[in-house]
């Protein structure tokens, strides 16, 4: 059996047709009964989340026991049976590391999650969108050249600009010369996200001698 080890943040990604939130298969995990419970509680808490404009919204009334097991499932599919925890992020030692047996982190663990929405950023303008940027960019100044280089597209002008916005759904981004700019494309979605984190509890008893007689170490 293959075995994995890990340290634990996660999130999966949510679709939202404006009356429910349902599980996106883009997200980072699959899906899962805990998952579903999770979403049912925003569901039934729709107006709470559904258009808002707070970066993070901490949930607080799902049960911890619902949470460490949706955990637990996600990791028991990949084959993990360890969690490695460690305050330092380099040079580890046996000193500074914690392996906790899967089944037995909520003893070792706190755990949280939080509705987020975030944006997937701006970035370079597809060819399938370049005319119609032209369409807009002739609003703003016709006086220009494209030219496409690495597969980015750059504009360039007579003037400096002093609004980098074109229109409502496209940006320029400066370069290193003068008159020169990045054509992008603004986005326009914040996707909803539930991001679950771990934190180690304090005063933990590491549990490096269990997992070396464990793997025969």
């Amino acid at each position: 059996m293959k075995r994995n080890f890990v340290q634990h943040k996660r999130d999966k990604s949510l679709l939202n047709d404006g009356k429910k939130f349902t599980f996106s298969e883009k997200s980072k995990n699959s899906s899962n009964s805990y998952t579903q419970e999770i979403i049912q509680y925003l569901n039934e808490n729709y107006q709470s989340f559904h258009g808002t404009n707070s970066a993070t919204i901490p949930i607080t009334t799902v049960s911890f026991k619902t949470l460490f097991n949706w955990v637990k499932t996600v990791y028991k599919e990949k084959n993990v049976e360890w969690i490695i925890a460690s305050n330092e992020f380099c040079n580890l030692t046996d000193d500074d590391t914690l392996f906790v047996p899967l089944n037995e982190m909520e003893n070792y663990f706190d755990i949280s999650i939080v509705f987020r929405r975030k944006k997937t950023g701006n970035d370079h303008i597809p060819g399938k969108d370049l005319f119609d940027f032209q369409e807009e960019m002739d609003l703003v100044n016709p006086n220009y050249q494209i030219k496409r280089t690495n597969n980015r597209y750059l504009l360039t002008l007579n003037t400096k600009v002093t609004n980098f916005n074109i229109g409502t759904k496209y940006l320029l981004s400066m370069t290193n010369q003068d008159c020169q700019y990045y054509i992008k494309k603004k986005d326009m979605n914040t996707n909803p996200n539930l991001v679950f984190q771990i934190n180690l509890k304090d005063n933990i008893e590491f549990k490096s001698e269990q997992f070396k007689k464990s793997y025969n170490l």
